[in-house]
């Protein structure tokens, strides 16, 4: 009896072993929850949307025009003109690309007040804070106009469709299968996202060398502060100069004979207004 009690011990024992022995030891894969007490942790989900710009990569996009032809039997750009063009395989398509970077773009904004942009300075916080936040309207905007750009026509009812118009994070099981907004409504949309986006932008990256040179949101700010977030180091990220050339690119489109099939002249002056507006900001037609 004492043998058998003996044995039983020992499974027992070697049983209570294996579970800790089966469990699977901790990967280190980081978890959404891991933004708020890591700041470039945070940031790489606002990079993740400017890895996905369409102009980041060579794309000798001219052979899809009468200005170059490639050689290339299996270009993409080719296959568009010998007739295999379609729903299931357009190479123009922006579709996934800038809805992937917009989810990730509206995760950031609905996470970044709760980040700890940086532990030295609350002021520093909140500069970091209202830079990556404009910065990520300006990307919303942006991907919205590459979006019209190449998904945006008229529906079998004659009405101008734009895209769905997606302004918070939607978790995976959610419903995508959302309808069309108007043309004018992305437009609207993207104007909107743009105007929140230069609220928190300077016009230009460039370090202050005097407290008179920081913009009027940022006359308490101390000029080492200022130049921390907003100075040169912060150079090719969207800035409000891209906000403004974004605005008057837009506008071109909305007034281009492709959306604007009744030639309304308003449109026209409006997209002129504000590329007059780009021009303007650096000196001017000479």
């Amino acid at each position: 009896m004492n043998k058998y009690k003996i044995i039983l011990f020992t499974v027992v024992l070697l049983l209570s072993g294996c579970q800790k022995l089966l469990e699977p030891v901790s990967d280190d894969h980081r978890t959404s929850q891991s933004i708020y007490n890591d700041a470039p942790f945070a940031e790489g989900v606002l990079m993740n949307a400017y890895t996905r710009l369409p102009n980041n990569g060579y794309s000798f996009s001219d052979v899809a025009t009468d200005n170059a032809v490639t050689n290339d039997k299996f270009s993409s750009l080719r296959n568009i003109a010998t007739g295999q063009w379609s729903a299931l395989n357009n190479p123009l398509s922006q579709w996934a690309n800038s809805y992937t970077a917009i989810m990730y773009i509206n995760k950031f904004l609905a996470e970044s007040d709760s980040v700890v942009w940086s532990y030295t300075s609350e002021v520093a916080n909140k500069l970091f804070r209202d830079r990556n936040v404009g910065e990520a309207y300006g990307l919303r905007a942006i991907f919205m106009f590459y979006l019209l750009q190449a998904h945006a026509g008229y529906g079998s009812n004659g009405q101008l469709l734009g895209v769905p118009i997606i302004n918070t994070y939607l978790e995976p099981g959610a419903n995508f299968m959302l309808p069309r907004n108007t043309f004018d409504e992305c437009v609207q949309q993207i104007y909107s996202d743009l105007s929140e986006a230069e609220k928190y932008l300077p016009l230009d990256y460039a370090d202050a060398e005097i407290p008179s040179q920081l913009p009027a949101a940022y006359k308490n700010v101390s000029v080492e502060e200022y130049n921390r977030v907003f100075g040169d180091i912060s150079r090719q990220r969207v800035s409000g100069r891209i906000i403004r050339a974004m605005r008057a690119k837009v506008a071109l489109l909305a007034a281009s004979p492709a959306y604007n099939s009744d030639g309304t002249s308003s449109k026209w002056e409006t997209a002129a207004n504000f590329a007059a507006t780009v021009l303007n900001g650096i000196g001017g037609i000479s």
